[in-house]
């Protein structure tokens, strides 16, 4: 690793190899039709039953969560998260195919379009949350395929399969932007009425709130409800569930909420922080609906060593 590290060289030859396989897998997914990429969950059991990564940060935090009653059935989910992050990355592959498609509602359901109707009518600015549930990447380009001028905080990396991959999540009208100053650059997305996209799911030490999810102390980015409080505008709560049978997509959209309506004499510092806790709540019961197709691996709680 150290190699790696210490010579550019060696790293630009990766980035090129690496970005042109990208670029070829992708080429062969996009000739596949949708319903087809169910076939490949067999790869999802290959890597739970050979390369488990990161199993016992799995492990432990669906134990904290409690939603399984016994190691059966925390296997089996076990199981399922794997072969759900595989698919993930299948449909990675297929979804430059959706600037294209033209029935999408074959294998996309969407559920409350009509709370979307301003933003996608560039009428007002706003913030769409959204969580690590489903394929979360193919949720963002679909969004903007229904229309939404959309932005999407991400990590910025200057190398080239980065670069394309951010090329492939703007196949529609959403735009990756780097979460660096993040606050202002979704500021001035409000206020030039378009949509700023933040997966508001994971751990946080900058501008986080305290707050609680399944029960447990958590840290959460105050940001969706610090930018509704300073610019009045809405929050709206999307999200996207695979179906049992890996064919199709439901995408849900929650009404939009304002951080104004949690204002508590006044204070504005009361309003965020009940705001933030029910973004967090939102995405609490989206992910108790499909929690096989959540992103567990990740440290949600860390308050526990405090």
């Amino acid at each position: 690793m150290s190699l790696l590290k210490n010579n550019p060289a060696i790293k630009h030859i990766l980035d090129e190899a690496a970005d042109k396989l990208l670029r070829a897998a992708v080429a062969i997914f996009s000739r596949f039709k949708f319903t087809s990429l169910s076939k490949l969950k067999f790869a999802g059991d290959l890597f739970y039953y050979l390369l488990p990564l990161r199993k016992n940060t799995l492990v432990e935090n669906i134990k904290k969560a409690g939603i399984c009653k016994t190691g059966e059935e925390i296997e089996r989910l076990v199981r399922n998260v794997y072969i759900a992050q595989v698919m993930n990355f299948f449909e990675f592959l297929w979804m430059g195919n959706l600037q294209h498609t033209k029935n999408l509602h074959d294998n996309f359901r969407i559920h409350g379009l009509e709370h979307l109707r301003n933003a996608i009518a560039k009428r007002e600015g706003g913030v769409i949350i959204s969580s690590h549930l489903g394929n979360w990447e193919m949720l963002a380009v679909l969004v903007g395929k229904l229309g939404v001028d959309m932005s999407i905080l991400i990590v910025e990396r200057d190398i080239k399969i980065h670069r394309t991959i951010n090329e492939f999540r703007s196949v529609t009208s959403n735009k990756p932007l780097d979460r660096n100053h993040a606050a202002l650059k979704c500021m001035r997305l409000i206020k030039s009425k378009k949509i700023a996209g933040i997966v508001s799911d994971q751990h946080t030490d900058n501008a986080g709130v305290r707050n609680k999810f399944f029960g447990i102390d958590c840290m959460s980015t105050s940001l969706p409800a610090a930018l509704s409080i300073k610019t009045g505008a809405p929050i709206y709560g999307v999200f996207m569930i695979r179906s049992d049978d890996y064919r199709s997509h439901d995408v849900y959209i929650e009404p939009p909420i304002y951080a104004k309506d949690f204002i508590q004499s006044g204070d504005k510092d009361s309003a965020i922080a009940g705001c933030t806790q029910a973004v967090t709540a939102m995405i609490e019961k989206y992910v108790r609906r499909a929690p096989e197709q959540w992103f567990w691996f990740h440290k949600r709680w860390r308050l526990d060593n405090e």
